[in-house]
């Protein structure tokens, strides 16, 4: 047994209150104090070598030069060197000493300092400036007043002939005349300024009736425009008369026409025609009358309900055609046109063989077979799909003849079934509600023609043979019925 065993079992057996040693892990070796080499003369060296390069590191200003310092030194450490957080047992005292380790300092990011905002010593306002605004502003807006209130001087002084001429000036106003003619007239003769205020002015104050007088009139600019405008408006007698009015069945348009106006008194013709034609009325029948075919003679004809009316003389055309629309549309109304459309008929079609309807029977109760022969026929291709309707050459005719002619059938003419297939261009007359129904609902038979004896009732035959019979007996019926008479 050596020196250092000898002593090594001195120690375990005389001190028994001494710590037991601890086990070494991996990085920590033991050494004992019994070995020549000087542990701590080695350690002071090495701690002023670190204490050194900490030294040299602090004064550098690269920090990659620092790291490869710190790098260098490391890699040259011996085998005594003690790894960081480690703790070497010292036999010879019984105390643990903990190396020191130079610290290594982390990368700092170099903050920019940003630049100070110049301090401008000079913050008072530009009072120039502002004061060279302020004047350029009032300028204007006293600039922009002027000019309206000229505007508003000169406007007024035409509206209300402040200051104007009186000298006298002759217009002439066509008849018809609406009243943007009226205003150009009085600007073209300098009886006023403004014709579109002229316009403006009257349309505002209600009184641009759309009626003027027309001819040749005197005036003056001294007038203002309520007096310019009274001189062509008709002085209006508030009396109003009252009309009664019956339609008959089966009447045209140009039938009602010449009864409003010739007998009663009503309008006129020209008036009437342009409140068919383009009047503008507030009813879904008259609205679904679009895409007409171009050779129907009027738009609403059939739409004029036969009835008794009681209109005023002074009323307006368009007045009297709405009050016949609306009774039509109380009498027709939506579940009609429900029907039409499962009869796949449009409306206008189902009004227009109702119409027919009641020009060929003169009795109710010969609508629905009278009906029945207008479906046959419009469905049968060995009839070319014709009517053959005597009504509907009437119709075309300026004049109704009592009765008509081969040469009458031969007419070139959209509204003659005798020559065109199908339903004539528009209704050609204007039907009950009786008609319309047995227009929708006919009886189902197999006749295709018809005729009317000297009472008015129909005759109906399947072939022609049958219906040359019944012509011949009408015939022989209403020669008899002259010689009687004779």
């Amino acid at each position: 047994m050596n020196e250092n065993e000898l002593k090594k079992d001195a120690v375990q057996s005389n001190d028994l209150t001494a710590e037991p040693t601890p086990l070494p892990d991996n990085n920590t070796e033991e050494y004992s104090d019994l070995d020549i080499f000087d542990f701590d003369a080695h350690r002071k060296s090495k701690l002023e070598e670190n204490n050194q390069v900490r030294s040299e590191a602090a004064s550098l200003d690269n920090q990659n030069q620092f790291a490869d310092i710190v790098s260098s030194e490391l890699q040259n450490k011996s085998i005594t060197d003690v790894p960081a957080k480690k703790v070497v047992y010292n036999s010879s005292n019984g105390q643990r000493r903990t190396p020191v380790v130079p610290k290594i300092p982390k990368d700092k990011k170099e903050k920019r300092i940003k630049p100070m905002k110049p301090i401008v010593d000079d913050a008072r306002p530009n009072v120039g400036l502002i004061l060279a605004k302020s004047l350029i502003y009032i300028a204007a807006v006293l600039l922009i007043s002027c000019l309206c209130a000229y505007y508003v001087i000169v406007v007024s002084n035409d509206v209300f002939a402040f200051v104007k001429s009186d000298t006298t000036t002759e217009v002439s106003i066509p008849e018809y005349a609406t009243l943007k003619q009226i205003a150009d007239e009085l600007y073209e003769k300098d009886v006023i300024k403004y014709p579109k205020i002229f316009v403006l002015y009257t349309t505002i104050k209600g009184n641009n009736s759309g009626k003027y007088l027309s001819g040749t009139f005197s005036v003056s600019p001294s007038q203002n425009y309520d007096e310019l405008l009274s001189t062509f408006i008709a002085k209006k007698d508030y009396t109003l008369t009252e009309v009664t009015v019956t339609i008959p069945e089966g009447y045209t348009v140009d039938d009602i026409i010449k009864l409003l106006v010739e007998e009663k008194g009503i309008g006129t013709k020209e008036g009437f025609i342009d409140a068919i034609q383009n009047g503008e009325y507030d009813y879904w029948f008259v609205k679904d009358l679009t895409d007409l075919n171009p050779n129907r003679k009027y738009r609403l004809e059939g739409y004029l309900y036969p009835d008794t009316y009681y209109f005023y003389k002074e009323s307006d055309e368009t007045v009297i055609i709405n009050k016949m629309l609306k009774n039509f549309h109380s009498k027709f109304n939506i579940q009609y046109k429900q029907e039409c459309e499962k009869a796949g008929m449009s409306v206008d079609d189902v009004v227009n063989m109702a119409s027919i309807i009641q020009m060929e029977a003169k009795y109710a109760s010969d609508y629905a077979d009278v009906s029945s022969v207008l479906h046959n026929r419009l469905n049968s291709s060995y009839y070319m799909y014709r009517l053959d309707c005597d009504s509907t050459i009437q119709y075309l005719l300026e004049e109704r003849v009592e009765d008509l002619t081969h040469e009458h059938t031969l007419i070139e003419h959209p509204y003659n079934t005798y020559k065109n297939s199908g339903l004539p261009p528009g209704p050609i007359s204007n039907p009950t509600l009786k008609a319309i129904r047995a227009a929708l609902y006919p009886e189902k038979t197999s006749y295709y023609f018809f005729v009317s004896n000297t009472k008015g009732y129909m005759l109906y035959a399947r072939t022609l043979p049958e219906h040359n019979a019944n012509i011949a007996a009408v015939r022989a019926e209403s020669e008899g019925t002259k010689k009687n008479d004779d």
